[in-house]
């Protein structure tokens, strides 16, 4: 058994308008408090003591208090670098911070929150995963969309060595493609256009509105409503990627994602943007059992069958080695190679059922569930 930390997100409802009064009261005196902690640059717990209220508890205060000297000690590290910039009062502070702070699951899908009361919320079958957790910390959001808990839990999770393997190939007209012949593609992934779609004509409208009228104030928030509707997209589509490999020993080159933004094609700029690849990567190298080849060894262009290095186009989609004729789609031979790198011989990439397998069905369910088009 291993101790992970896993993060739940739960969505309140509140039952009553006297709910939403108290916790937009709760956002109010956080705005307050922080706004005197960053003026008065409070460092001790004791002074902060004063704003104690009905809503706001002297746990939460401290976890503000850490908060500010977590961005003192950062100021000062930029300081040396001549890159520091001034901490500045949240007129809006939209996530509070609990430390420590008692919090307890009540059944019928209730959640009960030290000096805010108990509410209904959403996403709590999240946890019946876990036979046993702990929380650890747990932070309170107010968004466009609503009021949110964000819960870090302490969860054991048995240990399993993954006995497959798979290279992964990142690309911008097709966004992953495995080594075991699976194209994974969510570029027109249905959600992510549509509120793309209604984000751009909202800022077209907004830039009409005079600034400061109702209209403008009424357009500012359907953007950052439209803003938080993508980001859920996106990360629903990040986490399927994640529960699926995260089963299987992964290699992969260290993509330069930030070589791509610099490029000098307006065109693939906006993809990659749109393709959101630099989180995705960022999650993967955060497992464990994961194989990283340095982004200067040529996968593309070595030959998979008798390891020549050929030069190849972009437009280039087929590969075929001059010194061989050995011929593969391009990304599916990158893939692949990622696996000759890792130390695979090429009969094994080839034939090894460690490698050439099939996704089940509970695996391609997870990813089309989240609108990725999976094609073999």
């Amino acid at each position: 058994m291993s101790k992970q930390y896993k993060n739940v997100e739960l969505k309140i409802i509140p039952s009553s308008n006297s709910q939403v009064d108290r916790l937009n009261k709760f956002f109010e005196s956080a705005t307050r408090a922080w706004y005197y902690i960053v003026n008065n640059s409070v460092t001790d717990d004791k002074r902060i003591k004063a704003f104690r209220n009905d809503v706001l508890g002297s746990s939460f205060l401290q976890g503000m208090v850490r908060e500010f000297k977590a961005l003192l000690k950062s100021q000062r590290e930029l300081k040396k670098l001549g890159k520091s910039g001034k901490i500045k009062p949240r007129y809006k502070f939209s996530v509070t911070h609990y430390t420590g702070v008692t919090v307890k699951l009540e059944k019928e899908n209730r959640i009960k929150i030290q000096k805010l009361g108990s509410f209904y919320v959403r996403g709590l079958r999240q946890l019946d995963k876990y036979s046993d957790y702990k929380i650890v910390t747990v932070k309170v959001m107010k968004r466009a969309t609503g009021f949110y808990v964000h819960l870090t839990v302490e969860v054991d999770i048995p240990e399993s060595k993954p006995i497959k393997y798979i290279g992964l190939d990142f690309g911008i007209k097709t966004q992953i493609v495995a080594s075991n012949s699976y194209f994974l593609d969510y570029n027109n992934h249905p959600g992510l256009l549509k509120i793309e779609s209604r984000i751009v004509r909202l800022q077209q409208a907004l830039s009409r509105k005079i600034k400061g009228s109702r209209n403008f104030r009424r357009l500012k928030y359907l953007i950052r409503y439209s803003f938080e509707k993508l980001e859920f997209v996106k990360r629903e589509i990040i986490n399927k990627n994640i529960s699926v490999f995260r089963n299987f020993n992964l290699v992969f080159q260290d993509e330069l994602i930030k070589q791509w933004h610099k490029s000098g094609f307006k065109g693939i700029r906006k993809r990659v943007q749109h393709t959101f690849m630099g989180r995705i990567l960022a999650r993967l190298k955060q497992l464990s059992n994961v194989q990283i080849i340095d982004s200067k060894v040529a996968t593309t262009k070595t030959c998979l069958n008798c390891r020549q290095k050929n030069d190849i186009k972009l437009s280039d989609r087929i590969y075929r080695c001059p010194s061989c004729g050995y011929t593969m789609k391009r990304d599916l031979h990158s893939a692949l190679n990622m696996l000759r790198f890792a130390g695979f011989t090429y009969q094994e990439c080839i034939l090894d059922p460690r490698i050439n397998f099939s996704f089940n069905k509970k695996e391609l369910a997870n990813l089309q569930v989240a609108g990725i088009a999976v094609t073999y």
